[in-house]
């Protein structure tokens, strides 16, 4: 018995992946969506979001723009998912600047007042809920279920329609 744990004043033999996984000689493979955020080597091409939320295809170049853009999170092999992401921050953006024309600016974040938000529900229609003594991450807030309704049929619906390859992730 050459490799051997004592468990319990057990003594039992290790076998084989279990020495891999002692010593960390344990190859994993990677997930797709693992791939899809690594690094390409140099001059291959990867996937970022333009400023005007338009996917652009760029050449790794290990420069510090390369970089900018992975530390960034905007730098992604999957096309596919980047544009869905692109399409998500659109239409974030726009729920962001609906909110803030329409009093979001004066949402006051640490008191107990209510803030309505848009969610879809299980039947794929929308609607409104509020939150109270909380913030919430990556969520537009809204000051009232009045200007969130109209965000609903004002934003989220005519951008739904326009981008009918658009998931809800």
């Amino acid at each position: 018995m050459e490799n051997y744990i004592v468990l319990h004043g057990v003594k039992m033999e290790l076998t084989e992946d279990q020495i891999k996984l002692a010593t960390g000689n344990v190859k994993t493979e990677k997930s797709e969506m693992e791939l899809a955020f690594e690094r390409v080597v140099y001059n291959d091409k990867y996937y970022c979001i333009g400023s005007d939320g338009v996917i652009q295809t760029q050449k790794e170049e290990m420069i510090s723009y390369d970089d900018n853009l992975f530390e960034s999170a905007n730098y992604c092999k999957d096309e596919s998912l980047l544009k869905q992401r692109a399409l998500q921050e659109i239409l974030s953006r726009q729920l962001w600047r609906f909110s803030l024309l329409n009093g979001g600016d004066k949402i006051e974040l640490d008191n107990d007042a209510e803030k309505f938000y848009i969610y879809r529900n299980a039947h794929d229609d929308f609607d409104v809920d509020y939150i109270v003594g909380l913030q919430t991450l990556d969520t537009q807030l809204f000051i009232s279920k009045e200007i969130a309704d109209r965000a609903i049929e004002e934003i989220v619906k005519p951008f739904i329609k326009k981008h009918p390859e658009f998931t809800f992730a």
